[in-house]
């Protein structure tokens, strides 16, 4: 492990290989001489890293201590490998662009990039480390999930408020049935009531009706044969020829 973030240390930018006469910019990072001198001729006189410009008139300079540090790593003894460390490193770790550890999460443009990708392609870019782009992005998941949770418990308190107002509108419902069906079952009794009675009014009126008109026919009859007899009597009289009888007669 110390020896991989060793030969990361002596990676030049540019080429991605240990670096080949390493010249420092006035900025203090480190690259190939031959490497920057290529890169300023396509992309003009800047660090490729963090873009200051580099002084008219000023020199490229071999940091003499980065190569001194160089020749050890190349001519030092072979590496004690130590025990197997097993299977390598997740392929989906690494930059697919570059090979390079992902390092970094550029925020631009939503993606994991290892240094050469913050160099060339993210050096405008908002970027963060990985760890410090979870955390934010888990706060805010953690946030978005409170907000959910505080939506689903108002959604069930309004579900319970709403089965209450159901259970709430059956029961009225209920009562109200309940009394309209009492006031017309009491409105249909009254009118049977009244219709029974009518109709004994009714009877007891035919009744007494047809009593008078029988006391008036049998009166009526009487009147007819008393005035039967006196028609018949009269009719005696005028029929009687002796005035003498005659006058007697009504006389009585």
């Amino acid at each position: 492990m110390a020896a991989q973030l060793l030969e990361e240390k002596l990676t030049c930018a540019i080429c991605l290989g240990l670096y080949q006469d390493p010249v420092t910019l006035p900025c203090g990072h480190n690259f190939c001489g031959a490497c920057i001198r290529d890169w300023w001729d396509r992309c003009g006189k800047a660090c490729p890293e963090c873009r200051e410009p580099f002084p008219d008139g000023a020199e490229l300079r071999r940091n003499v201590a980065l190569s001194g540090v160089l020749e050890v790593v190349r001519a030092g003894p072979a590496r004690d490998p130590g025990p197997d460390p097993g299977p390598g490193p997740d392929p989906a770790a690494r930059c697919p662009r570059h090979g390079r550890p992902l390092e970094l999460f550029c925020r631009t443009e939503g993606r994991c990039v290892c240094s050469v990708c913050t160099v060339r392609e993210c050096r405008l870019h908002e970027r963060a480390l990985l760890d410090a782009e979870r955390l934010k992005r888990e706060a805010q998941l953690r946030a978005s999930l409170e907000v959910t949770q505080q939506q689903a418990t108002q959604a069930e308190g309004q579900l319970l408020e709403l089965r209450k107002q159901s259970s709430q509108i059956q029961n009225s419902a209920c009562i109200l049935a309940s009394w309209v069906s009492g006031k017309f079952s009491s409105l249909l009794q009254a009118l049977e009531i009244q219709h029974t009675t009518a109709l004994r009014s009714i009877e007891v009126a035919k009744t007494q009706a047809l009593a008078q008109a029988r006391d008036e026919e049998q009166r009526l009859r009487v009147h007819l044969e008393a005035v039967a007899r006196h028609g018949c009597r009269i009719r005696e009289l005028l029929e009687q020829v002796d005035e003498q009888t005659f006058l007697q007669i009504i006389a009585i």
